[in-house]
């Protein structure tokens, strides 16, 4: 699968990235995911600031946000997007292993897309997330604003630092 877009996973937890990534990897999207481990390299990416300014970025389809990161937290994160003008249309999809009602009112109330709760079995975990990224990758259509931010790097080769 040839893609034009990136998956933006912002995920403190190396395991949890690379469960993502063995789960997208027999659908060809594992290559698409810019993983990212903290809140802040996210806000850079998405504003093309810091390590990211004068890269060559490709639009994120969906940005999957961990509710509980160490330093600020996904809720503050997803405030922050949902804040500026020029972000607020991007999907954002919270990764949680916490069902607690309060935290997902929040996220919704904050602009959530979705929560989505992240199983502990592996087979429920590789379903969850494949059904979830195939969505967002084959079926939802970016908002043009959202996407014209992005020049673009080369399909399936997002732009990130080493």
């Amino acid at each position: 699968m040839t893609l034009s877009k990136c998956i933006l996973l912002v995920e403190d937890d190396s395991a949890i990235i690379e469960l993502i990534l063995r789960s997208l990897a027999p659908h060809g999207m594992a290559d698409a995911v810019v993983p990212l481990r903290d809140g802040n390299a996210a806000l850079n990416y998405l504003r093309a600031q810091g390590e990211f300014q004068g890269l060559r970025l490709q639009p994120p389809a969906v940005v999957l946000l961990d509710l509980k990161m160490s330093g600020s937290s996904g809720l503050e994160i997803l405030h922050e997007i949902k804040d500026d003008p020029e972000l607020q249309m991007l999907p954002v999809v919270i990764l949680s292993a916490s069902l607690n009602e309060r935290e997902v009112t929040a996220c919704y109330r904050a602009g959530a897309n979705a929560y989505v709760r992240k199983p502990f079995s592996f087979d429920e975990f590789r379903t969850v997330i494949q059904q979830t990224v195939l969505f967002w990758m084959t079926v939802n259509q970016v908002a043009p604003a959202t996407a014209s931010r992005f020049s673009g790097g080369p399909a399936g080769n997002p732009a990130v630092p080493s």
